[in-house]
């Protein structure tokens, strides 16, 4: 390693153009980007075509490479306790000439870190701590709990590898750890700065680089089990059994005769959740539960057909042209939004067999110079609502036209072409998107008449364009009418979506 360390530092001080016309040089600096201060032994390669060079950083965060083949590089830094960066940064190198101080950055990673123990002050083992995190999914932000590690021996947990942000953090009972029959005690579940629902008004910000403690003091949890039988359930058949708790999903064990048990269940609201396939036909049942202080016995979860969900797909066309069956997409979701079925379909018609009853969301698109101009069930619109599945339920029918127009222009930034992602809002809802190209340009196709907002921002992961506070505090907006089978031509100012 001192011999290393000796090179760069005999190379730096020798650095000059290359000998060898065919090869190039290049040098730089790595700094922490949250300090501006130098990185010491940072790792620093040098890719050009096949042709791979390496450095370490010295005490000041310089760096050098000579004798690299020369062309377009890459040059990317890494070291343990900062976040990857594998864009890194790109130089032309050419003619043997050197290229100076090439800079590159490195952003220190974030810690969470903690310890649990019981009520009596002892460390607790294999209890599950969540890390849940903030993220915008069709324009609506929401904390989940995606990220997962359990205590040591000691009681400890540790998160590193973290980027700045906005975290909570979870420890304690979780499904993926109930229901078994000779397991340990759960433990009570507590997070901090607050629960999950809460949301941003609590979350803890986390910045670059910092280190952040999380002590957990938990109490054991009162389980108790859950017993009932599938009625309904077909001879020689097998079911499945399940009960929901929250994001998670626990499976439990049927016999023969229908009786199914689960174990060290803690006091909440649940549903249970069950199906079984007889002759080809998937029989379901669903049910809520009230988990208390004392096993709950004698549940009956009674095996139903599922119900058949139909409709039907006409178009049309304001200029008479005779369509081809259309091509377009379905896609059927519950209540909850933990089951979702879609499908590409082309015809007239369409169908879902055996949903088990509930309350549930249809979207449609369609493709080519088509697009959704309604979307009913026995004569209520059902485009933006939910609607009940269940026996009897009418027919749902789904028209497309063909004279919907286009939204076409481009994004400026200081008077500038700039790339952004636009959006199209009716009514406070999304219609359409799209990404605009390098240099800042657009186009929307088979948009349905009517009165539109039109906004462009830097990042679509960063906008909550379904949160109407969201839009209010930070959207700006051009107004357009798109008329049918007609072009509007717009120039709209990016913004800068906020952090969080």
């Amino acid at each position: 390693m001192r011999l290393a360390f000796a090179i760069v530092f005999i190379a730096a001080s020798a650095f000059g153009q290359s000998s060898d016309a065919r090869l190039c040089a290049i040098d730089g600096s790595v700094i922490n980007s949250a300090t501006g201060l130098p990185v010491l032994r940072a790792y620093v390669t040098v890719t050009v075509a096949d042709d791979i060079a390496n450095a370490i950083t010295d005490v000041n965060g310089k760096w050098l490479v000579e004798h690299v083949s020369c062309g377009e590089a890459k040059v990317i830094a890494k070291r343990v306790g900062y976040l990857p960066d594998n864009k890194g940064v790109k130089v032309t190198l050419s003619g043997g000439i050197p290229a100076h101080d090439t800079k590159l950055s490195l952003t220190p990673q974030a810690v969470i870190e903690g310890r649990v123990t019981d009520d009596q002050g002892d460390p607790v083992h294999n209890v599950q701590v969540g890390l849940v995190t903030s993220r915008i999914s069709n324009g609506k932000r929401s904390f989940q709990e995606n990220i997962f590690t359990a205590t040591d021996d000691r009681g400890e947990y540790r998160y590193a590898g973290l980027t700045a942000g906005k975290y909570l953090v979870c420890a304690g009972a979780n499904a993926s750890f109930l229901g078994d029959e000779d397991g340990a005690p759960q433990m009570s579940r507590k997070c901090y700065p607050g629960p999950v629902e809460a949301g941003s008004a609590v979350a803890m910000n986390v910045a670059a680089g910092s280190d952040n403690r999380v002590d957990f003091a938990l109490t054991p949890l009162n389980t108790v089990q859950v017993r009932g039988t599938l009625v309904g359930l077909p001879a020689g058949a097998a079911g499945e059994v399940g009960i929901r708790w929250g994001n998670y999903f626990l499976n439990g064990m049927v016999h023969k005769d229908g009786a199914f048990v689960f174990h060290n269940i803690p006091s909440g609201k649940f549903f249970l959740m069950a199906r079984s396939d007889a002759g080809g036909r998937e029989l379901t049942a669903r049910m809520p539960i009230s988990v208390g202080a004392i096993n709950l016995e004698g549940l009956q979860l009674h095996l139903d057909p599922g119900t058949t969900i139909g409709g039907t797909v006409k178009i049309n066309s304001t200029t008479g042209k005779k369509w081809e069956p259309p091509h377009f997409m379905v896609a059927l979701t519950n209540s909850e939004g933990n089951d979702s079925q879609g499908r590409d379909l082309q015809g007239e018609a369409f169908s879902w067999s055996d949903i088990a009853p509930g309350d549930y969301r249809l979207e449609v698109s369609a493709s080519g110079p088509l697009y959704v101009k309604s979307v009913t069930m026995g004569g209520r619109d059902i485009s933006r609502a939910e609607f009940a599945v269940g026996p009897g339920m009418a027919s749902i029918e789904v028209v497309l036209s063909d004279d919907g127009g286009v939204v076409e222009g481009d994004v400026k930034a200081d008077d500038a072409p700039a790339p952004g992602w636009v959006l199209l809002e009716r009514d406070g809802l999304a219609v359409r998107n799209a990404n605009t190209d390098a240099g800042g340009h657009f186009r929307i196709d088979n948009v349905p008449p009517g009165d539109y907002k039109v906004y462009a921002w830097d990042d679509q992961e960063k906008v909550e364009y379904a949160n109407p506070d969201w839009m209010q505090r930070n959207a700006k907006a051009i107004a357009v009418t798109v008329q049918p089978s007609q072009k509007q031509i717009v120039t709209i100012p990016r913004q800068i979506a906020p952090p969080e």
